[in-house]
């Protein structure tokens, strides 16, 4: 049994156990895969604004802000006004094949500690 008392030791001790419980891969083990041509086409999504609506009206309002900055509670309560433009951004960014919103893309996560099962 090995004490460290450092930070430094405790990463360098870390990095050895995790070190000796992995294999490298050899990618010359791998058999070749064929490729095939993906001939499915998917058909192009409705956007309506009763269902956007709906959706929004569904959001947990007690739940924090995202990365956007926008709480929930303020997409539920003005899900009727902003229901029509949502969806012509949709329909745009379905039909251009971008995502302009550069937010859309992230999202906060926290990690958050569980009690153990025993105290329960």
């Amino acid at each position: 049994m090995v004490l460290a008392s450092t930070d430094d030791c405790k990463a360098e001790i870390l990095c050895n156990f995790f070190s000796s419980v992995f294999s490298e891969e050899k990618y010359n083990d791998f058999t070749h895969l064929e490729i095939n041509k993906c001939t499915y086409v998917s058909e192009v999504p409705l956007f309506q604004v009763d269902d956007i609506t709906s959706r929004l009206l569904k959001l947990n309002a007690n739940k924090s802000a995202g990365p956007d900055g926008i709480h929930p509670k303020i997409l539920c309560e003005t899900s009727n006004q902003i229901a029509y433009p949502l969806k012509l951004l949709f329909e745009t960014s379905f039909n251009t094949k971008e995502l302009h919103l550069h937010e859309w893309t992230f999202a906060h996560i926290t990690p958050l500690h569980k009690r153990d099962l025993e105290q329960m």
